[in-house]
């Protein structure tokens, strides 16, 4: 993206800050799975349009889980969202995963939000998870404004989980 592009979306940011409402993460239900090693987690997330725009123009957005069982090492999950111009199609980029999931629109990207599986320590049998919005992530440009700006703040409660 060049200077010209990242002015633009600047002010189309700017412009969509001054309307609209917050999005929202929420984490429904944390079940871990029968085998002991995989976290279930459904999520109810819905993006601001402030959200939605940097994402349609090109700016990824980073999701982090972090898992933190009350015995042993806690991890973190990141989960990337970006869209493609030039291909036009959306990806989900897991930090566990080679190769990224491809959706061809914005909508199959986010229904496939709702439900995600992330890894926990062998062993572990309760523990806790939240998830976020990197908000460390994003172009240097926009992370000054997302600090600030409601409409940029995705942040679950902590929730428990256990076997």
């Amino acid at each position: 993206m060049g200077l010209r592009g990242l002015q633009v979306l600047i002010c189309l940011l700017v412009l969509t800050a001054c309307s609209g409402s917050a999005g929202t993460l929420d984490i429904t239900r944390a079940v871990l799975d029968p085998a002991g090693n995989r976290l279930n987690v459904d999520l109810d997330l819905r993006l601001s349009a402030t959200h939605l725009d940097a994402l349609d123009h090109g700016v990824p957005l980073r999701l982090e889980f972090i898992t933190a069982p009350l015995a042993g090492a806690g991890t973190i999950e990141a989960i990337e969202l970006v869209y493609s111009p030039l291909s036009d199609h959306y990806e989900m980029r897991r930090s566990d995963e080679s190769a990224p999931r491809v959706f061809q629109t914005r909508a199959q990207l986010l229904a496939a939000l709702d439900r995600i599986s992330l890894p926990v320590a062998g062993g572990a049998t309760q523990g806790f998870v939240r998830a976020r919005l990197n908000i460390d992530a994003l172009p240097p440009a926009l992370r000054m404004t997302a600090r600030f700006d409601r409409r940029w703040q995705l942040e679950t409660r902590t929730s428990p989980w256990q076997a």
